[in-house]
């Protein structure tokens, strides 16, 4: 891991607080996003609506089935991903994703 200071779309990030607090994230939405993947575990986020693992384009079969996790106090397989929550994702090989 590593300090970040600019968020950048499509990236996933750990968000460290010293209590339980509610936060409201802003910016322009996004509808729709390129996200490069590396061999291996990648941490991705998702757009501002929630998309279904099943919708994601991976015209190269890069994600290696039943490798989507989010993080609940563990870790969890999810179906979806939902907007302002990042998720680790397994990649057989690099290349591009989308999310629309």
């Amino acid at each position: 891991y590593s300090l970040a200071e600019d968020l950048t779309p499509g990236f996933g990030y750990w968000l460290m607080f010293g209590e339980d607090m509610n936060f409201q994230i802003t910016g322009n939405a996004i509808n729709s996003i390129e996200i490069q993947l590396f061999e291996g575990w990648n941490l991705i986020s998702g757009i501002s609506n929630s998309v279904n693992v099943e919708e994601i384009i991976d015209s190269d079969n890069l994600i290696i089935p039943g490798t989507v996790y989010g993080f609940n106090e563990s870790y969890i397989q999810v179906d979806v991903l939902n907007p302002g929550k990042g998720y680790w994702v397994k990649s057989g090989g690099d290349g591009v994703i989308i999310l629309e």
